[in-house]
């Protein structure tokens, strides 16, 4: 390293910026950085949901690696878990995304948190995205994502979990049609953040994906 011109901020991570804050640039150079510390991993959890870091900076994932890796304000969280289906999308490098329907059979699994938040979305916070596509985008749209989440069930082995978002689906399905609790529900759903109905992630999950001045070391 030579001195004045590097500075380490991280486990193998140094920048040639030496005046943004690390927390930042982690930030503004987040995916390149999870493709370069855990190659082929598959966005997951809420992290698929949410399009962005929890409120404690922990990024889930599915990918072959034991322990959690702390970055200025994120933590790397990985899991072991099933391979990448075809309908994965592919996203940053060698990173993939989890799609809806994947995502929310995730999310449909109860999860504690041991340190920091949840892995998974609480009940509440899945009826509030759910009625999101509804409201949004309508019937079909939630009947495409009921449908595709019973194929992928079938792939991943959730049956359970299938199960119990086909009756929240449901349920909101009936809600909708008899057009009960609207203004109640109006006013429960403020602050909540809308969800983009077209799904479209990849443009907007952060600024910018271009690694300046950011490199993990490679171990040689």
């Amino acid at each position: 390293m030579k001195l004045g011109r590097l500075r380490k901020i991280g486990s193998r991570l140094y920048t040639s910026n030496l005046k943004e804050q690390p927390e930042n640039l982690v930030l503004l150079n987040l995916w390149p950085l999870v493709d370069a510390y855990l190659p082929g991993a598959l966005i997951a959890d809420r992290t698929a949901l949410e399009n962005r870091p929890a409120v404690d900076g922990s990024v889930f994932l599915i990918a072959d690696h034991k322990r959690d890796i702390a970055l200025p304000g994120v933590t790397l969280r990985p899991r072991k878990g099933p391979v990448a289906l075809e309908t994965d999308r592919s996203f940053i490098g060698s990173l993939r995304l989890a799609p809806p329907a994947r995502a929310f059979l995730e999310n449909m699994r109860p999860s504690r948190a041991r340190s920091g938040v949840a892995r998974t979305l609480s009940v509440r916070e899945i009826e509030e995205r759910l009625d999101e596509i509804l409201r949004q985008s309508g019937e079909p749209a939630i009947q495409r994502l009921r449908d595709n989440a019973r194929l992928v069930a079938n792939q991943l082995g959730m049956t359970n979990e299938f199960q119990n978002l086909d009756t929240l689906i449901g349920s909101l399905w009936g809600h909708e049609k008899r057009g009960a609790n609207r203004q109640s529900g109006s006013h429960a759903r403020q602050g909540y953040r809308t969800i983009r109905s077209d799904w479209n992630y990849s443009t907007n999950f952060l600024l910018s994906w271009r690694v300046r001045h950011l490199s993990p070391a490679r171990r040689g």
